[in-house]
């Protein structure tokens, strides 16, 4: 897919995922070291391996070329799978560059962290670093470029600062998957409202309903939602909705975006 990169770290070979995908092995990368893990129910090969650096107080850096002036995702994940045999569980930080990005916290060996950002590209590469481990080995599982189009994510701000993604949410849905390519063009990853986390959509109002439909949508504007994830919703059948969200690490200064398509017939 043209814009894409998908980095296997510490994968051997080149492949394809039954996504479309093609990713690509971390192989030539010179610094760090390789450990494979086996985790229960999660059979994706670019999960089958870890790429982790010692804990000293250097910077472990991938550099990724990107185009200058576009904007870009960027998504890294962690799944720890007790990969150095400690059962410690890793905390370290992820930065851009000099720019700290996010600290990783390890809290459940067999569950994949993400952390996902999105960027205006000011020169033609790009680098992604890991370092200050308080506890345990920094590693990463997969790292991810995605190229936007055009003005999708255009803000006045681009050229100072990264917008960080908290959750991107699919209202609705009608399983616990989520939706990510091909139905959206950019992998954007969309979760499903069905799965239940701690303190992450609770408190809903009574009377919310789930509806959907087979029509097509208009999504060719603004961030150009996925139409599979505009095609469900949610209705507040008793005049309200409500959900609470406990977003750790959320800025003082962040957006809360939504989407609206009617979907349902009205009566007359």
């Amino acid at each position: 897919m043209k814009g894409f990169l998908s980095l296997d770290c510490g994968g051997a070979v080149n492949f394809t995922d039954d996504l479309g995908l093609s990713w690509t092995s971390d192989f030539n990368f010179s610094y760090g070291a390789v450990a494979s893990i086996s985790v229960a129910n999660e059979t994706r090969k670019q999960y089958t391996t870890v790429r982790h650096f010692p804990a000293d107080s250097r910077k472990y850096c991938y550099r990724l070329d990107v185009t200058s002036r576009t904007r870009y995702l960027l998504r890294a994940t962690f799944l720890y799978g007790n990969f150095d045999s400690n059962n410690v569980y890793p905390k370290f930080d992820i930065s851009v560059g000099p720019t700290h990005w996010s600290t990783i916290v390890i809290s459940d060996a067999n569950t994949i962290e993400s952390t996902e950002l999105i960027f205006l590209a000011s020169s033609s590469s790009m680098s992604v670093c890991l370092s200050n481990a308080t506890t345990g080995q920094p590693f990463i599982s997969t790292l991810e470029l995605r190229q936007f189009n055009g003005s999708v994510y255009y803000t006045e701000f681009e050229n100072q600062f990264y917008l960080s993604m908290s959750a991107r949410i699919n209202f609705g849905a009608d399983s616990e998957a989520p939706i990510r390519y091909p139905d959206d063009p950019y992998d954007r990853i969309w979760e499903s409202d069905s799965v239940k986390k701690a303190n992450y959509l609770v408190d809903v109002a009574a009377g919310t309903k789930k509806v959907s439909t087979d029509m097509p949508i208009d999504v060719n504007n603004d961030e150009r939602p996925p139409e599979r994830v505009m095609q469900t919703a949610v209705v507040g059948t008793n005049g309200s909705l409500t959900y609470r969200l406990n977003l750790d690490g959320f800025p003082g200064f962040g957006w809360a975006v939504t989407y609206f398509a009617e979907i349902e017939d009205l009566d007359p």
